[in-house]
């Protein structure tokens, strides 16, 4: 690619990484969503120009395909097919054009593929993710309004769950660094011009700045599904000193290594039951909801009811329940419900096991070719964080988180 062309698009990458997670015009229709999905469409769309231009001039530049890129376009053809071809209904969804928009994003990423560029948009991400926490800490202390009367944090983003599900999965991306950043291409100064000792402790600064600010905020944001990404990811990152700590405690042992796992194991399960117990309605309502979901699948089980469909579809299945069962004690939990709260059991539902498959596929043909290079490394801390954060939450839902996700390169 055409270096000026390449710059222009490393930058517009760069603004959709900085910068859209922050985007919140009070002027439009839920404004913290909507927002972001302008704007990111915006930018993604002209990058796509600049790189279109590029093809034009007739460039001699190879772009190799793997697996798992075909895989994506695959299920993305799923997804269109089940939407408008499947199923009898469908409407307009932010959600539906925004997988557009970052399978596109993840071409032009893989199209303009450089380690400098990889490298110079995590740190864009950690970055935005900054502008987010100084954004909390002001809504914490009183400074700034939240986007939302029921929660003193939400950052730009219209309640708290989004935010603390963003933040989580770039702060494993950040202590990653920090733990091996002798070992990391760019430390050496490989980014570009960024062999500077300015430049350098600029990175440094945001990667330290990333972590405690994190830290300080999530017992603020009350997330169960934040805390339990951030720890399972710190066990992960961690588990060599951990290992190590311990066995200097109990001797060099075939005893001590069993009592590692059996106290990581202890640890992972106590945690589980605290974060499901301390918000006991908050758990009962969710485990309503899964019931419900579960239903869904059953009926529906291989094309699923289409995609972003569910937010109808289970308010029709939550009326049938209780007409069914009138005196449930579920009716304490019964609500407006738009997300399962469980990533993997919303996609079957909505896209059937023919979805899941395709999936699993895709998941089967990342491991089976997987890279040993840093960035994939790097990917692979966020994409786990992600993953635990989906099994409680709504990440498809949140496209900073979304964005984030395309980075992700073997």
């Amino acid at each position: 690619m055409n270096k000026r062309l390449l710059f222009a698009v490393a930058l517009i990458l760069a603004v959709v990484f900085i910068i859209v997670p922050s985007a919140n015009f009070s002027q439009l229709w839920e404004p913290t969503v909507t927002s972001k999905f302008i704007l990111f469409m915006v930018l993604v769309q002209v990058a796509l120009l600049i790189l279109l231009l590029d093809f034009s001039a007739g460039t001699d530049r190879k772009i190799i395909i793997i697996l798992p890129d075909i895989l994506l376009g695959l299920l993305i053809i799923y997804v269109v097919l089940s939407r408008y071809l499947f199923q009898t209904n469908d409407g307009f969804s932010i959600r539906f054009y925004e997988l557009f928009g970052v399978y596109i994003l993840y071409l032009l990423i893989r199209s303009s593929y450089k380690k400098s560029l990889i490298f110079f948009l995590i740190f864009s991400t950690v970055i935005g993710a900054n502008i987010q926490i100084i954004i909390g800490n002001l809504q914490l202390y009183g400074f700034l309004e939240s986007n939302n009367s029921f929660a003193k944090l939400t950052g730009s983003f219209f309640n708290s769950g989004p935010f603390s599900g963003y933040l989580a999965a770039i702060f494993p991306v950040s202590c990653y660094i920090l733990k091996n950043k002798n070992k990391l291409i760019f430390v050496n100064g490989s980014l570009g011009h960024a062999q500077s000792r300015f430049i350098s402790s600029f990175f440094n600064l945001n990667l330290w700045f990333n972590v405690f600010g994190t830290l300080i905020l999530i017992p603020a944001l009350k997330s169960r599904a934040c805390d339990l990404a951030v720890f399972f990811c710190l066990i992960v990152l961690f588990k060599g000193e951990l290992s190590r700590s311990i066995l200097k405690i109990l001797g060099y042992t075939k005893f001590s290594k069993i009592a590692i796992i059996l106290i990581v194991f202890i640890a992972l399960v106590a945690t589980l039951i605290f974060t499901v117990t301390s918000k006991q309605g908050s758990s009962n309502g969710r485990s309503f909801i899964l019931q419900n979901t579960v239903q869904i699948i059953k009926d529906h089980p291989l094309k699923g009811i289409g995609f972003d469909r569910f937010k109808g579809e289970y308010m029709r299945y939550q009326a049938s329940y209780f007409k069914k069962n009138p005196g449930s004690p579920n009716a304490d939990y019964a609500d407006n419900v738009y997300y399962a709260f469980n990533e993997p059991l919303q996609f079957i539902a909505e896209n059937g096991v023919i979805g899941g498959i395709v999936i699993l596929i895709l998941i089967w043909s990342v491991f089976k070719i997987r890279g040993t290079g840093e960035i994939f490394q790097i990917s692979l801390i966020g994409i786990l964080s992600i993953s635990i954060f989906s099994l409680f939450s709504y990440s498809s839902e949140i496209l900073p988180i979304k964005i984030f996700g395309s980075t992700w390169q073997l």
